[in-house]
């Protein structure tokens, strides 16, 4: 191949790598399925979007919600997330690898409140969502986060958060659609917590059991959006899941007492 042949297949080549690379580079993670209000995304290079349902989202957007407002994402693993208002949320990284071990999502939670229902990425991968305090470790999970702490948008593009409570962070573990119960680990100041209990949650990194009614007044719309899309529980009845599996046990128990054979299938 002579040299002005090279130099003709090597300028194709990049004609159509640069497109190619740039498609691959914008391939959407997920996209907005429920939303009111002011929704902006601001993608990495810095371009601002007025978004709603069906606006796609890319890793490292950022996703600003205003007064009033709610958007609910649903990720390309079934992840789905609701933000709540005057919040803002980035997407650091999300790789879904359905076929492999390379999946992993971490979110930042900049400011404001949100909730997760975590989808197919934690069964083989890790997702982690950070706030201005804590490092929230996603094990099959449930959870609301409100970090009592609001976001406004500036003239120049910016966020300022300013804090919006004085009780610190509460981060809220509920019942997953299935009608299981994952794990959250907590890291905040050196201090890990875990949350294994529907009902329970972290106050000021401390494990502490909330009620319907406390979940409601601290994450209100977020709470109810979530369990609208998903199925997931956050609010009702959450104190009587472990009893009803000890009384389903103890039912159980009685059944076999009473019919002692009754799993025997050897030859009589």
């Amino acid at each position: 191949m002579n040299f002005a042949r090279k130099l003709v297949v090597f300028a194709v080549f990049f004609l159509f790598a640069g497109p190619v690379a740039s498609a691959l580079a914008q391939e959407s993670v997920g996209s907005i399925t429920q939303g009111v209000g002011e929704i902006i995304v601001t993608r990495a290079g810095g371009e601002e979007v007025p978004a709603g349902v069906g606006t796609s989202v890319f890793q490292h957007d950022t996703v600003f919600v205003g007064f009033g407002g709610e958007a609910t994402i649903t990720f390309v693993d079934n992840t789905v997330l609701t933000l709540g208002a005057e919040s803002a949320l980035i997407i650091d990284e999300l790789v879904y690898d359905p076929d492999g071990q390379n999946s992993v999502a971490s979110f930042d939670l900049a400011g404001g409140l949100m909730g997760l229902v975590s989808g197919d990425i934690v069964k083989t991968g890790d997702m982690t969502v950070t706030t201005p305090v804590s490092t929230i470790g996603i094990r099959g999970t449930a959870v609301l986060i409100n970090t009592f702490t609001s976001v406004t948008r500036q003239p120049n593009g910016g966020f300022l958060v300013t804090a919006s409570g004085t009780q610190g962070e509460i981060i809220s573990l509920g019942i997953n659609p299935d009608g299981t119960v994952g794990t959250v680990t907590v890291t905040s100041g050196g201090i890990e917590s875990t949350l294994t209990a529907a009902g329970t949650a972290t106050v000021g990194g401390v494990p502490t059991p909330l009620d319907a009614a406390a979940i409601q007044a601290a994450f209100g719309n977020v709470a109810t959006a979530l369990e609208n899309a998903t199925g997931a529980n956050f609010t009702d009845d959450l104190g009587t899941v472990e009893e009803e599996a000890v009384q389903d046990a103890i039912e159980e128990l009685l059944e076999l007492l009473e019919n002692p054979n009754q799993d025997d299938s050897s030859p009589s």
